[in-house]
């Protein structure tokens, strides 16, 4: 048991939490068993048939911002979709005149009765107003240092839930799912999903890298021939002399090592 101990912690005189691993030797895959009460397929056709359903809304023209099962659109739907107590249908919570949607899980509404509602996913999410969305929208770049405070905490090692400050950066929320897209001019226009490579082992994913950023390569050379850019080859000098290499990609980005400051090569007849 001892060469499978991990850590230990006491939680009171007579109590401790230990760690340690158990199964460290070889677990045939026919021994697993899986848990009764799991049923995968169940959630994972329910969510397909939620997004065949709500496709045709979410794809409108008018559609401004959409979350799971919600839309705000730009123009009423009809009424025979629409229904606060027959399930399938939608509910209209409001009728809105204004909004700012900066983010998933990030907007403000002005509706019609002149209530305001916002929303926003973080730690910060009862300091921002709708004087800060009116800023963020003039300028995406804008950010702010702030302090706050975290109710719920855990601290795992003493297992216990804390209150913490918190400083924090307030600006435009970052997707962890979707990269920004940019114009020419460098403006953010729109998002896109990112692109995950992920072959199940380190080796055949960063071959498979290898092979893209060799493809991007032969792209962007064929590409510079075409618009008439003169290419030299590996060795070939330039005009002012110098010699030109061709970029090759790299598996792995590990630095040179540097020789010594006090080391001196030496000569043939040393």
């Amino acid at each position: 048991m001892m060469e499978n101990f991990q850590s230990a912690d006491m939680l009171t005189d007579h109590y401790y939490i230990v760690n340690y691993i158990t199964n460290t030797g070889h677990v045939d895959a026919t021994d697993w068993k899986a848990p009764k009460m799991s049923a995968v397929q169940l959630s994972a056709a329910i969510t397909a048939c939620a997004r065949i359903h709500m496709y045709p809304y979410i794809s409108r023209p008018d559609c401004y911002y959409t979350d799971t099962d919600s839309v705000i659109l730009g123009n009423p739907l009809p009424d025979d979709l629409i229904s606060s107590i027959e399930l399938g249908k939608f509910k209209l919570e409001c009728n809105v005149k204004k909004g700012i949607f900066l983010a998933p899980k990030s907007y403000m509404l002005e509706t019609e009765d002149d209530r305001k509602i916002i929303r926003h996913k973080g730690p910060a999410k009862d300091l921002v107003t709708a004087e800060w969305f009116q800023k963020i929208l003039a300028d995406l770049s804008l950010t702010e240092q702030i302090s706050t405070e975290a109710n719920f905490r855990i601290n795992w090692k003493e297992l216990k839930i804390v209150k913490k400050e918190l400083l924090i950066k307030l600006g435009l929320p970052r997707s962890t799912k979707r990269e920004n897209v940019y114009d020419s001019n460098n403006a953010w226009i729109d998002t896109r999903p990112i692109d995950v490579i992920d072959l199940g082992t380190q080796d055949a994913t960063t071959i498979y890298k290898y092979e893209l950023m060799k493809d991007q390569n032969n792209f962007m050379t064929s590409k510079m021939e075409e618009e008439g850019s003169t290419s030299t080859t590996e060795g070939q000098s330039t005009n002012d002399g110098q010699k030109t290499t061709t970029q090759q990609p790299t598996l792995y980005n590990n630095k040179p090592k540097k020789p010594k400051d006090n080391y001196t090569k030496p000569k043939p007849d040393e």
